[in-house]
């Protein structure tokens, strides 16, 4: 079943919410018509078709939400957007976008969710993004992202989700990463990240969840790395990566944060989790 066409004849709708259905068909170009949305919702159903660029011209809009599993929409990549719109959430998970991340995004200065997980971007981190203080969450597992995190992300506000797993990403990772006071999800892993772990991260008092980079690859035989428990009494689960090589992961002050996991990605891993007692920044 399609989307029906006559639903472009309801000008006073503000939210249309028809996520997680089986539509099929492309996204209706009537919906263009409905001049007070504010907050579309199409994601998890089985559109298919070009993604239409006048959704960003819809000035009144700003929340979209499409894509996600089952999806056969493709983006344009020659598009050249210039968004009417301003955004706070954009989530586009698994709608074949390829090449860098579009250029526009970053000038949503509005925007907190920005969801680009499941594509096939590439290229770095844009520092205009980085540099775009008001998101919240951030989520662009998945794809072939590559370089160095920036720095600048961890220097937010408002930072309460990264999710930058399952890219290319490689060097180490930032020393001011404890400045994001607000984060609660860290989500690090199948990237290509090497050297220390910064010893900031045991200021990130809300830390719920944190998902790290292969300890394999920076945490070889007679090594060891460590990190600062003390602060994670809120902490529910935090996942190292597979494979260490015969070193030794130390946590501080495990005891003192009861709901705190340490899981291991493969349990045929041969290093060890220590504990240690104090803390010597």
């Amino acid at each position: 079943m399609q989307i029906p066409t006559f639903i472009g004849t309801l000008p006073n709708i503000t939210t249309l919410d028809l996520s997680d259905n089986t539509f099929t068909g492309p996204i209706p170009s009537s919906i263009q018509n409905m001049s007070k949305l504010e907050v579309l919702r199409l994601h998890n159903n089985m559109l298919d078709g070009e993604i239409p660029t006048w959704l960003f011209k819809i000035t009144t809009l700003e929340q979209l939400f499409i894509g996600g599993k089952g999806n056969g929409l493709i983006w344009n990549n020659e598009a050249k957007i210039v968004p009417d719109c301003s955004l706070a959430f954009l989530s586009m998970p698994s709608c074949n976008i390829s090449g860098q991340i579009p250029e526009w995004i970053s000038s949503q200065k509005d925007m907190a969710i920005l969801d680009l997980s499941n594509n096939k971007l590439v290229g770095r981190f844009p520092y205009a993004l980085a540099d775009q203080g008001n998101l919240e969450i951030i989520i662009l597992s998945e794809n072939n992202l590559e370089g160095l995190i920036p720095p600048l992300l961890f220097e937010s506000k408002y930072l309460l989700v990264l999710d930058l797993s399952r890219n290319n990403f490689d060097g180490e990772l930032p020393t001011n990463i404890g400045n994001a006071k607000r984060i609660d999800g860290l989500f690090l892993s199948g990237n290509n990240l090497s050297g220390q772990i910064p010893m900031s991260i045991s200021r990130l008092n809300s830390l719920r969840t944190l998902d790290f980079p292969d300890m394999g690859k920076c945490c070889k035989k007679g090594q060891s790395k460590s990190f600062n428990a003390s602060t994670q009494t809120s902490g529910d689960l935090i996942a190292v990566g597979a494979h260490v090589g015969g070193g030794t992961i130390k946590v501080w002050n495990l005891k003192i944060c009861p709901r705190l996991i340490l899981m291991w990605e493969d349990r045929f891993c041969r290093g060890k989790v220590e504990e240690m007692d104090g803390c010597d920044d």
